[in-house]
Parts: structure tokens; sequence; C-alpha cells
């Protein structure tokens, strides 16, 4: 949420979705922010990695590790803008985490 909020100094729109998928449950944060840069994507959950001016560059992977850690994922997409600046920004990030199931006391 911070990432989307800082990724909109002008505001704009952040949605949370939150849905079941099977065993899995899948929350999706969704901006209307710049969007991220298609050279910066495959390096976006680096550790140290950052396009910020402040901060460490390590939000992104260990919140990336943590979740994989209970046996989720975390995603990123952002649709590509061409040169023009036409086309759709923003980015999403889908967290999904495997659902527990409750014991029974018998």
């Amino acid at each position: 949420v911070l990432n989307a909020v800082e990724a909109m100094p002008d505001g704009g729109r952040l949605d949370i979705y939150a849905a079941r998928q099977n065993r899995r449950i899948a929350i999706t944060f969704s901006d209307s922010g710049a969007g991220i840069p298609p050279d910066v994507m495959p390096q976006l959950f680096e550790p140290f990695f950052s396009t910020k001016h402040s901060g460490t560059g390590l939000g992104l992977a260990v919140s990336q590790e943590i979740i994989a850690e209970h046996g989720g994922t975390l995603t990123a997409v952002s649709p590509a803008i061409n040169s023009q600046g036409n086309g759709r920004s923003g980015a999403t990030f889908t967290v999904t985490l495997p659902i527990a199931e409750l014991e029974t006391a018998v």
C-alpha cells in the first residue's frame, strides 16, 4: 500500500481485492500510478534494488521472502506504456497464500 501511495504523489486510485481461488486466497493491489518501467521489472524483487532516492531496496524482497515462507507468492505486473505516453499506467501486485485448514476437535 505504501509503495502504491508513493507511486501516486498527485493522487490516484488504489483498488484492493481479495478472492478465494480453490485452497488459496489471492489479494491484489492495483494502483493508477506511473507504472513500473519494463527494464525495472526483472530486478523488482532483488535485495537492495530501488528506484527511490531514499530507502534500502529491501521492502519487496523481504515481503516476497516472508510470503514464500508461508507457502505463497508475490508477483507484479505493469502494463507497457509506449513512447508517446499512451497506454494504461499503474501496477498490480498480487499476494497468494494457502488457506489454513482448521483442525476440528474430536
